[in-house]
């Protein structure tokens, strides 16, 4: 009789079990449901870094320090991911996992991961990184615009195309590419800096991919020696100091620069429809409501430099 209670009592823990797991109530151990291939302890990231303040651009390197357990999840501890310290709120490292085609990062303020990237977003499909420590105030829309398969030493590795759209109660825009665009390698993460960096606090230094390895691939971007700063040319140089996003735009954008300057906007036929001042690190919302659709050119015109940018009008 003690046997046929002790199997029931089996069979019934079994079923409930099941169907815990079958709701998502029970999660598996890292060891049979996480996926490590995004990092791994030889996994390696050299980004440049350009100066806002010279025409120097410098190499920084992101690496994986070590493993560790959060919440029941395999994580790696990376030094920070992004070339401006501000993004972390202070923190000087971060801590990643990857699981399922996402990446997810731990906010320590919040005791929570966030999303970071998603490939299981196909074209047309979005998703939202809360980028803020301890916060969700602060939203980075994802946009997928394509995806397509590349080769890194044999190894099919899928690409996405994004924009990206910033908003929040802070008046600093967020960014994971250039001017609200951004390319997501599988395994890399975004060919600009790891985690979105903010551009209030880092004065539009964006940062450049320019090689990643790791123990299965190794994939570099610039022929230049990724371990020595270099001068960047006039035109590389003048691109980091300004940010104009969303482009393409529907109805309004915002222009963030690095310097005062005056700005003239001129119309596809090249008549001049538009003049206004700017000044350094406070972005300036300008409507284009009454404009038709095409390509426009801003000149943007400093004490130092001349320097010329394209937006579309959809």
């Amino acid at each position: 009789m003690k046997k046929k209670y002790s199997i029931l009592i089996i069979f019934t823990f079994l079923g409930l079990f099941l169907n815990a797991q079958e709701k998502g109530n029970i999660e598996l151990s890292d060891s049979t449901s996480e996926e490590q291939e995004w990092f791994n302890n030889h996994s390696e990231w050299t980004y440049w870094m350009p100066s806002i303040a010279s025409e120097w651009v410098y190499p920084y390197t992101m690496s994986v320090l070590s493993d560790t357990i959060i919440a029941g999840h395999h994580c790696k501890k990376t030094n920070f991911g992004a070339s401006c310290p501000n993004a972390s709120e202070g923190n000087t490292s971060l801590f990643f996992y990857a699981s399922n085609d996402r990446v997810l990062f731990w906010d320590p303020v919040i005791a929570e991961f966030k999303l970071l990237y998603d490939f299981t977003k196909q074209a047309g499909e979005s998703y939202q990184i809360y980028p803020l420590m301890g916060s969700f105030s602060d939203i980075l829309t994802v946009f997928i615009d394509s995806v397509r398969i590349i080769h890194i030493d044999d190894k099919p590795i899928r690409v996405q195309y994004v924009t990206t759209n910033s908003e929040g109660y802070r008046n600093n825009h967020w960014e994971i590419g250039k001017m609200g665009n951004a390319t997501i390698i599988e395994y890399i993460g975004s060919m600009t800096y790891f985690y979105p960096q903010e551009s209030g606090y880092c004065d539009m230094n964006f940062s450049e991919l320019c090689i990643f390895s790791d123990e299965n691939m190794t994939y570099k971007v610039d022929e230049k020696d990724c371990s020595r700063p270099y001068i960047a040319a006039i035109d590389e140089f003048l691109y980091h100091l300004v940010s104009i996003y969303p482009n393409p735009t529907t109805d309004v954008i915002t222009i963030d620069v690095s310097v005062d300057c005056n700005l003239k906007i001129f119309n596809p036929i090249g008549v001049c429809v538009g003049f206004l001042k700017l000044h350094e690190n406070q972005p300036q919302t300008i409507s284009l409501s009454n404009f038709q659709k095409g390509i426009y050119i801003l000149q943007f015109e400093s004490k130092k430099h001349n320097f010329n940018r394209k937006i579309l009008k959809i």
